[in-house]
């Protein structure tokens, strides 16, 4: 190693086009080894230990500088750094194409393209080791890789299992997913869902007969938030599951003496939507089931009701093994998200509708919205939570020509009746709907949860100081590892690397902001479904597959 290589912060590499492998003599520039040290054999005919990981630099990019990491050879007693022209094809689909002269020589594909000169009878590039605070950056959001479309869809569907998603992919169940080979290579962990999601080991499975007619049978359960309630003072909910689709309803409650009357209207639904009867209701032995009420209206509609006896869960597990699920699901984003806990109306109702659009192994590999509807779904249009969205402004509600024609919005869901988004203003604290080709989002981008719970504290009438006039931005995945949060972001969008917004601070060493346009009314121009503060929270509502979806 060349000591001066670190006096200006870079590492020169040679392209070799004979090494299989990457090697780097400098242990800083990698963020994880994957095996023990080994002894392999030097060109010069010396034995040198070295040991396998992944390391990343900030290459000259013919087009532009971005991080890339490398599967690399760390040896301690490098005399010289290689890149390998096998390794990196092999890699990342990088082909060497020279110059007439043979002076410069291009690793490139299609997105990247790194160059490299003859010097002193050898092709040589210069890479910049990335500063101690990107270091952390990377291993703390791994959802910021650009190039990880499996982390990325991970995010969409709510966190869901990385495998599930790659078959989704493979087996072609939903259209709108596209995954690239070295995306079903992956096989790192999300550490948010190893913060959200860790259980102990499970007892003996037992295969029970199930339904396997489309509502035939549902399964409720009413499920509690112990002291966490909603803006709109919702305390519980109600889950409802299809046995034989899987498919989930979730209706968020004040308390659980509303589950009756909501689970009546929901069977309502059902046969009003499906022309098809319920046949059989399925249930714990809470006394909200165990009621006059709800007994009476079984009987109108010929409905079998079945109890599960005192203190035997087990008799119910469906419904509770998926309301595990959705708890799970929805810890997993709020924690990603470093969303407020009081969101978690929206993040449950986030989570139901993107895990009935998720495969299972109970349809062999179907999803829950196939397996009542018939049609595979599109998922084109799902996004991670709490992503920063930017929404359409109507001519109408923008007070001048020269203001600004988008908002900012905070993704928290989708509407299952009108195909929009539910999007918290950024600068109000209301939900509103929105279509989805109406709303751009940032999906490596999230809000600072203090100011999220400023906005949602001004929208409930608290007394609390006037909303700030910028908002910060910082990475999402907000967190991937424990008590650790990721460090805010510059003035940048990381995805495509242009400007969120207007007025962006010019300054990249402080926080992330954009500015709020005064000449636009927020609080209007758009249908408003709910006021975090007043309205009544929208279930999660059954929806039609569209064919244009």
């Amino acid at each position: 190693m060349n000591e001066e290589d670190e006096e200006d912060g870079s590492i020169e590499f040679v392209l070799d086009n004979a090494s299989h492998v990457n090697i780097c003599g400098n242990a800083e520039a990698f963020v994880k080894f994957y095996s023990n040290d080994m002894d392999v054999n030097w060109f010069d005919q010396t034995t040198m230990t070295q040991r396998q990981g992944e390391a990343q630099f900030m290459f000259y990019d013919c087009r532009e500088q971005e991080y890339r990491a490398f599967e690399m050879e760390y040896s301690k007693d490098a005399k010289v750094n290689l890149i390998s022209q096998f390794k990196m094809k092999e890699q990342f689909g990088l082909m060497a194409r020279y110059s007439k002269s043979n002076d410069i020589c291009l690793l490139e594909n299609d997105e990247v393209s790194i160059q490299f000169k003859l010097v002193h009878g050898m092709c040589r590039t210069k890479a910049r080791l990335m500063r101690k605070s990107e270091n952390v950056l990377y291993s703390t959001s791994q959802a910021q890789e650009e190039k990880s479309e499996l982390r990325l869809w991970h995010n969409r569907l709510a966190h869901a299992n990385m495998e599930i998603v790659k078959d989704m992919f493979r087996n072609n169940v939903v259209r709108g997913i596209n995954l690239r080979k070295i995306d079903l290579q992956d096989d790192r962990e999300c550490l948010a869902c190893v913060t959200a999601k860790m259980k102990k080991m499970s007892f003996r499975n037992i295969q029970p007969s199930r339904a396997t007619i489309p509502l035939h049978k549902i399964i409720a359960e009413i499920g509690f938030m112990s002291g966490v309630t909603t803006p709109s003072e919702k305390t519980c909910y109600l889950a409802v599951i299809d046995e034989a689709s899987r498919y989930k309803w979730v209706h968020l409650l004040e308390g659980k003496g509303q589950a009756t009357k909501a689970l009546m209207q929901l069977i309502e639904d059902i046969e009003q939507e499906f022309q098809e009867s319920v046949r059989i209701l399925s249930t714990d032995d809470d006394k909200m089931f165990k009621n006059e009420q709800l007994t009476n209206f079984c009987k109108s509609k010929r409905i079998k009701q079945q109890w599960s006896h005192p203190y035997t869960p087990e008799e119910v597990c469906l419904v509770e093994k998926a309301n595990y699920v959705l708890l799970n699901k929805t810890r997993a984003v709020l924690v990603a998200s470093g969303m407020p806990d009081e969101l978690w109306g929206e993040a449950i109702q986030y989570v139901a509708y993107t895990d009935n659009h998720t495969a299972t192994k109970a349809l062999n590999g179907k999803t829950p919205v196939e397996g009542i509807y018939g049609n595979r779904p599109s998922i084109k249009h799902l996004r991670p939570f709490a992503c920063v969205a930017m929404m359409f402004v109507d001519k109408k509600y923008r007070k001048g020509k020269l203001s600004q024609r988008s908002g900012p919005y905070l993704l928290i869901g989708y509407d299952g009746l009108t195909r929009g988004y539910r999007l918290l203003s950024l600068a109000t604290g209301k939900v509103c709907l929105s279509r989805y080709e109406n709303v751009k989002c940032y999906e490596n981008t999230t809000v600072k949860a203090s100011y999220v719970g400023h906005v949602i504290d001004v929208a409930n009438g608290s007394e609390v100081e006037e909303i700030p006039a910028e908002i910060p931005f910082i990475a999402l995945p907000f967190v991937d590892i424990l008590d650790h949060p990721v460090p805010l972001v510059n003035n940048y969008d990381i995805e495509n690397k242009s400007r969120i917004g207007a007025d962006v601070l010019e300054n990249t060493e402080s926080d992330a902001v954009v500015s709020i346009d005064e000449s636009i009314d927020y609080s209007e121009g758009i249908k408003e479904c709910d006021e975090l503060v007043k309205g009544k929270d929208e279930c999660t509502k059954m929806h039609k597959i569209r064919q244009s979806q």
